[in-house]
This record gives C-alpha cells, sequence and structure tokens, in this order.
C-alpha cells in the first residue's frame, strides 16, 4: 500500500496556468492519470501504463485567491494489479475525484469490454486519429477555431493544428507533439523529463 501527497502550485505546477476553467485552474485529466500512474509503478516496481476501469468523478479546482491544494494518491497492490485513487484537500480527502485499476499486462477480455473507462498510453505516440471506416469525412477544420471557442487549453494543453476530416460522429486530428516548455518547476530545466505515460499535452489532446 502506498499513500503519497503532493502540493499543486502556479509555481510549482506552471502548467496548471494553461488549464483553466471558468478563470479556475484546474488539475488536468492527464495529470491525475499520471499521478496514479506514477504511484502504481512504484508500487509494481516498473511503469505500469496499461489503465482500465478509469473514472474521473470529480474536478480537482484549486481554490480562487490561493491557487494551491494538496493531492493525495492512494494505492494498493493485489498480485500484478494496482488499484489506484486520487483525493483533495479542498473536500477533506473524503472523495474519490479519481479511480483507475494497473495491470501488469494487458487484458484481452478487459480491453474488449464496452462501457468500460480505460487508456493506454500508446495512444499518446500517435499524433492522428482516425475516424471510422466507412465514415464520411466533413469539412477541414482549423485549430484556432477551435480553441477559445469549443476547447478552453491553453498554452502547454494547446496542440491540434488542424482537422482535416471531421464529421457528427468521428474525426482525424494532426496535433503538436513536441513538449516545448518544462512541465514542473519554477526554475527552467530540460522539457523531456521522461512521465510514465508520456506526455500530458499529447494525452490531453487525445482525450478532448
Amino acid at each position: 500500500e502506498l499513500v503519497a501527497d503532493a502540493r499543486l502550485s502556479l509555481q510549482a505546477d506552471p502548467y496548471l496556468a494553461d488549464y483553466r476553467i471558468d478563470g479556475a485552474a484546474v488539475f488536468g485529466a492527464a495529470m491525475v492519470l499520471e499521478a496514479m500512474a506514477q504511484a502504481a509503478s512504484v508500487l509494481a516496481g516498473g511503469p505500469q501504463r496499461h489503465l482500465t476501469d478509469v473514472s474521473l468523478t470529480a474536478p480537482v479546482v484549486l481554490p480562487a485567491g490561493r491557487e494551491q491544494t494538496v493531492v493525495r494518491v492512494c494505492a494498493v497492490r493485489t498480485g500484478d494489479t494496482v488499484t489506484t485513487v486520487l483525493r483533495c484537500a479542498e473536500t477533506g480527502f473524503g472523495l474519490d475525484h479519481a479511480h483507475a485499476v494497473f495491470r501488469g499486462q494487458p487484458d484481452p477480455v478487459a480491453r474488449g469490454q464496452a462501457g468500460r473507462g480505460q487508456a493506454d498510453a500508446a495512444l499518446a505516440d500517435r499524433a492522428s486519429v482516425s475516424h471510422q471506416p466507412g465514415t464520411p469525412p466533413g469539412g477541414m477544420v482549423d485549430g484556432t477555431d477551435l480553441y477559445g471557442q469549443i476547447f478552453f487549453q491553453a498554452g502547454r494543453f494547446r496542440r491540434v493544428a488542424f482537422l482535416p476530416e471531421a464529421s457528427s460522429r468521428a474525426c482525424r486530428a494532426l496535433v503538436r507533439g513536441g513538449d516545448d516548455q518544462p512541465w514542473f518547476g519554477a526554475v527552467p530545466r530540460p522539457v523531456d523529463t521522461p512521465l510514465v505515460l508520456g506526455s500530458p499535452g499529447l494525452n490531453d489532446a487525445t482525450l478532448h
């Protein structure tokens, strides 16, 4: 079992300034998954990148004016499975804001079950998401028409360049792959510090 606390602040976590909803800084889903993956990896003794049973129940919002909070990841290992939850000081650590189960090897049964939330870091390495076969493509959409109107993400999370094909049911998106700014720390350092699930910017672009 592992229980780990981390203090989030705009100074230590500058990416929070790029993820504001209605002016409030939010601990984004990609970073929530990364925090749980880091805890699971410590317990498992190696990188854990296969997630199943993912649920994002409530956002972690930094309080206005103070803009810092503490998040807590609780992880329990049973065999080759690690179950994790993420909680927050703003809710007294009494609410599971997020939940995920990590397995050392992909479970083909779980992978094929519909309706169960799951994420795979391999998606982060792909810069293109294709439409479903047989879906007629629509018009091309420029990324500048999306951000600020449909997507709220800014800075490090503003990755979608354009959608060459878009329809009411699916799309193909071209996204920027490089992390040109550091994710952590007030002091500049190399921007390619490896994270368990890869680039949070690419992961977030895949989600949104």
